[in-house]
């Protein structure tokens, strides 16, 4: 993501061919230049494009806070407090379930803030009696900047009329539709014919159509955990359900729930659970997804269940006042809210302290990369050699990994590494893994081997791209090797000591 702004700053190109200098990531643009901005104002840091990140999951609860005024507008303030404590703590026990990826320097937060706006407008549509074009409009803008954080976004773009139609929000519907049809059809266009993004559609619609989907061993198990910070909550509100169904003697199931829940905010909350499910389960299947791609299900889900147990408990049969002032309820409450942070064992201490530890040696580890003999090739984090050191840039391993299904990319990536390697253009390679030549012709053999043998399209696909990633390596060690521990000076020592697992590679002579 750095690289990408970095890249803005620059006056370079976003989006243009893959080369061993840069190529581009699958992602939209829309963080890419907003990092860019934040760089050009805080200065060339990775806090600078963090900030994004942190700056959306605080407008994010704003935007949650002002959902539920909507939702609970005849309730007292303190029940609208309650509601987002409930909401925003049943989502951040997710926190490390999903992999602690709210503060990092990630497009999910900024995602995240634009899913929690478009559901804002979407049931203050609904709610309002009459139609207003400017919610519409509104809508429309978020709905596609949605889009243009991360493409899954579309599924919200392009089901939203739908619903909204259902709700007999007719007008609301044809406006909607009108202005994300332009904005989103205008910025493609806008972007695909600029300098800076000139291949925007083969990086953010044509090679990620290419990608095959494939199920992954974890899936079943994080699905599921989403549930588990819900569990304090799902209990109190079968026990407070079963309290109101005998204590008020109500005749049926079905009159109790037109009682105690809006009809149209449920429906709209299980269309957004539906739609994020859609959005998170697609991010999940490609290549390289980890368990982040789960935040926007999670989310939803945490402001449903909010609103269901805040509905019911503040429903029973005893006065609001008293039901703050009862110190036994009130104890009840903190409990209740506090068990959503121990459910996954949520360390927060431990993630602080890791936080600024890591920024602590932030400063050592660029000084000591920037001491290294340049240029440096970094595939892992190619943007500190060129952000810090002003040497030489690199490609991102992750975005060559996601050219290697499209034949053309990859071969004039393969070209300009190929070119680069044999001139050892670049002084320095380091590497987190490291194999012999012999272990990677068996490796090779063994890849080729599968590919002939396997008749499935998706496995194919993958054992192609670890043949090419092998390849690489194999080229690379035909013209660069491995520095033993009594060739290193003293700042590649110091930078190894910062990084146990790194491989320091040098040119052959």
């Amino acid at each position: 993501m750095v690289q990408q702004a970095y890249q803005i700053i620059l006056d370079k190109p976003v989006y243009t061919d893959a080369s061993v200098e840069y190529t581009p990531l699958l992602y939209a643009p829309s963080f890419f230049y907003l990092s860019a901005l934040n760089i050009l104002i805080f200065g060339k840091s990775l806090f600078a494009v963090r900030l994004i990140s942190i700056a959306s999951i605080f407008l994010l609860i704003i935007v949650v806070y002002k959902l539920y005024r909507i939702i609970f507008y005849s309730f007292s303030e303190p029940v609208k407090i309650f509601a987002l404590i409930l909401s925003i703590g049943l989502f951040l026990a997710c926190y490390k379930a999903t992999l602690f990826w709210l503060d990092l320097a990630k497009v999910d937060s900024l995602f995240l803030f634009f899913i929690a706006t478009s559901l804002y407008f979407f049931i203050y549509i609904i709610k309002k009696e009459s139609e207003t074009v400017v919610l519409a409009i509104l809508f429309a803008i978020f709905s596609s900047l949605l889009f243009f954080t991360k493409q899954t976004g579309i599924f919200i773009g392009l089901s939203t009329p739908f619903v909204l139609w259902f709700f007999q929000k007719k007008k609301s519907a044809i406006i909607f539709s009108i202005t994300f049809s332009l904005l989103t059809s205008g910025f493609m266009l806008f972007f695909n014919f600029s300098d800076t993004a000139s291949k925007y559609f083969l990086y953010n619609i044509e090679l990620p159509s290419t990608h095959p989907l494939k199920i992954q061993p974890d899936m079943k198990k994080e699905f599921f955990s989403s549930f588990t910070p819900s569990l304090f909550a799902l209990v109190l509100l079968l026990v407070l359900f079963l309290i109101h169904y005998l204590k008020r003697k109500i005749p049926s199931i079905k009159e109790l729930y037109y009682e105690l829940l809006d009809y149209d905010v449920v429906i709209i909350f299980i269309y957004f659970i539906i739609v994020n499910f859609l959005i998170s389960f697609a991010g999940r299947l490609k290549l390289g997804a980890v368990a982040n791609s789960w935040l926007y299900y999670y989310f939803v889900v945490s402001l449903f269940s909010s609103y269901i147990g805040t509905s019911i408990l503040f429903s029973l049969p005893i006065k609001e006042s008293k039901l703050f002032k009862n110190k036994v309820l009130q104890i009840v409450l903190i409990l209740l809210i506090l068990g959503q942070y121990f459910t996954l064992r949520y360390d927060s201490f431990e993630k602080i302290n890791e936080i600024t530890q890591n920024h602590k040696k932030n400063a050592e580890y660029t000084d000591l990369l920037c001491k290294l003999e340049q240029p440096v090739l970094f595939p892992t984090n190619p943007y500190l050699t060129n952000m810090y050191c002003g040497t030489r840039s690199s490609y991102l391993a992750q975005a060559v990994q996601d050219t290697m299904g499209h034949g053309e990319q990859f071969s004039l990536f393969f070209n300009s590494y190929k070119k680069a390697i044999e001139n050892r253009d670049y002084k320095t390679i380091l590497e987190h893994k490291y194999y012999p030549e012999s272990q990677i012709n068996a490796a090779l053999k063994y890849t080729q081997s599968l590919i002939d043998l396997n008749q499935n399209k998706k496995d194919i696909h993958f054992y192609i791209i670890f043949q090419k990633a092998l390849e690489l390596q194999k080229l690379t060690q035909k013209y660069y090797t491995l520095k033993k521990d009594d060739e290193l000076n003293i700042y590649e020592k110091q930078f190894k000591e910062l990084n146990p697992g790194i491989h320091i590679l040098k040119p052959n002579m």
